[in-house]
Parts: C-alpha cells; structure tokens; sequence
C-alpha cells in the first residue's frame, strides 16, 4: 500500500504543486466575506460558517451537509485558471510519469466498472479527462467499438490526450455541445466546481433517457479530513470550493433529477495519508492507537475494509441513473 501511495499521491510533489499553485489564487479575486449564514446552493437550507481557510470563509449546510466556500470570481476566470495553471501542467506532467500506476489502481478497474455497469453503452463522455488515462482504458476494454469523447480544460492536459488520438474537447463543459450519451463520467472534479446543481442539470441534459452518471470524489465526512482537519488536502481552497458527503451527493443527485443512486465508499489510502502527515509533521500529536493500526498490515487491511463498507472513507464512487 505504501508504494501505491508514493506513486500515485507523494507528498512531496504535492508540496511542489502547491507553491506554485498558492502564487496563481489571483484568479479567484479576493477572499470572500464571512457572514454567519448563508444559503445552500443545493437544497436551499441555511448554511452556518464553519471555518475559514486560505482567507475564504466555508459554510456548512444544516440539511444536506454541503460544506462551500462562495466566491464572487467570474466563471469565465475560474475557467483561465484551469485553462492556464502552471501547477496543474505540473499535476498532468506528475501523473503521465506515474500512469502505469495510476491505470493498475483506479482507470482500469473503473473503466471495467463503467462497462460491466452500462454493458450496452456505446456513446462514453468524461469531463476533466486530463491526460486521457481513463480513456486509454475505455478504448482498451471497449475494444474500439465505443464512441469514447472527453471534455478538458487545462491546455496542456488537452493537448496530451489529443497526441494519444483522443476525441477531445479542449474547453470547458459550459461550451460543450452534445447529447444522448449512454455514459458521463468524471473523477475527482467536483469539488473544484462552484456550482454543483447546476454542473449536473448540465449533465442530465448531455444524457439520453437511461443514461448513466459516474463518478468518484472526495468525501469529507472520511477518516482522512476527520483525522487531519483543515490540514486535510482536500481542503485546497479556493482550488476547491465544494465539498460533500455521502447525503450530500445523494440530495444532490436527487435534486438534478437523478434516481437510482449507490455509493460506495473506494477510497484505499486513508490510513497511508495520514501516517505519512504523522510522519512528516512529527509536531503534530498522532494518535498512538491508530498509529499501531497503521503500521500492522493485516489490521490496516481490515480497518480499510471497514471504512469503505460504512462509507467512510476519503473517496466515494456514484453511480445514478438518468
């Protein structure tokens, strides 16, 4: 699992990432205004300040549990910024020399998910396709009998995936013009989203009827942001402003006209995130127990299968139908 962990999410890459990111924020204007309460976005409850990070206030929905950072920046500028972002050039070039292990632990057991889910799929769109890892997937299970279409903002990303001969879009979803998919997916893209409602009405509208939605993301109701707090990575604010739960994505779902909806919780390196910030930050306290769980194999086997079986995990994975 630790090696799995170094390839796929080392620590320090992230910490190169972040310097240069922490010098593009200019594109999210300047943080927000704190209030006590504000509306949720989602189901329309009061939403109570919760806590601040980087500068910009967070709000937690009382009902559906959507913790969100608003922000006053124009689409079109969050829209330069992915295009444009000099970390996320860096993020696509970390991940294209990781591949072969990113495609083992997550694009290919995904991409035989969405065929065994949808077997009779033959029209495939993914937003935020970046470097087209879950594509090349796609195209190897589909056996090239697939319409295999992806969405990707980031320039640099767009251009890879189109050098592997990838039908790409190089924009944002808004300007994007299609329909009647049998299948749209994306991973780890929706907490970057600042209106998620009207991201999946979007959605909805890019389906034909009986069409599949799936997805994976961040959970922060998981043991790795329970555990760390604010310090969590999720919580790359203002890079991402919307973060979910288990009832979150469910409303959510519900509330863009979705039904049929499954979580389970995928998520597998809980426990290797937070050791390696124990170990990395030995001023902050550890807890001596879950350190023990950690360090021996087998337990750390079972605890693992036990956040996953109670959804509390980092990372869930949707599927909803249309």
């Amino acid at each position: 699992m630790g090696n799995m962990m170094s390839s796929i999410r080392n620590s320090g890459q992230i910490k190169e990432i972040k310097e240069i990111l922490n010098a593009e924020l200019g594109y999210f204007g300047s943080p927000n205004t704190k209030h006590d309460s504000v509306e949720c976005s989602i189901c329309e409850s009061i939403a109570n300040f919760l806590f601040t990070k980087n500068g910009f206030a967070l709000y937690r929905c009382s009902d559906c549990e959507f913790l969100f950072a608003p922000i006053n920046t124009p689409n079109n500028s969050i829209s330069d910024f992915f295009e444009n972002s000099k970390a996320i050039d860096l993020y696509t070039s970390k991940v294209i020399e990781n591949e072969a292990a990113r495609k083992s632990a997550i694009f290919r057991p995904l991409a035989k998910r969405i065929i065994a889910t949808h077997p009779e799929a033959k029209k495939i769109l993914e937003i935020g396709c970046g470097a087209g890892l879950l594509l090349d997937e796609l195209r190897l299970a589909g056996l090239g009998t697939i319409d295999i279409q992806g969405v990707e903002v980031n320039r640099f990303a767009a251009e890879r995936s189109i050098e592997k001969g990838h039908n790409i879009f190089p924009g944002a979803i808004d300007d994007f013009k299609g329909e009647n998919f049998d299948v749209v997916v994306f991973w780890a893209f929706l907490d970057h989203i600042p209106d998620p409602l009207a991201l999946f009405r979007r959605i909805n509208g890019l389906l034909g009827n009986g069409g599949l939605l799936i997805f994976g993301n961040a959970n922060y109701a998981g043991f790795e942001a329970s555990i760390m707090g604010t310090e969590s990575h999720i919580y790359s604010v203002p890079e991402r402003l919307s973060f979910f739960t288990p009832r979150t994505l469910e409303i959510l779902c519900h509330e863009a006209g979705f039904n049929n909806t499954s979580i389970e919780g995928s998520g597998n390196l809980d426990l290797e995130i937070v050791k390696d910030w124990w170990e990395n930050n030995p001023e902050i306290p550890k807890n001596d127990f879950l350190y023990s769980v950690m360090n021996n194999h087998e337990i750390a086997q079972n605890f693992t299968l036990f956040l996953q079986k109670t959804l509390l995990t980092s990372h869930l994975t949707v599927n909803t139908w249309k």
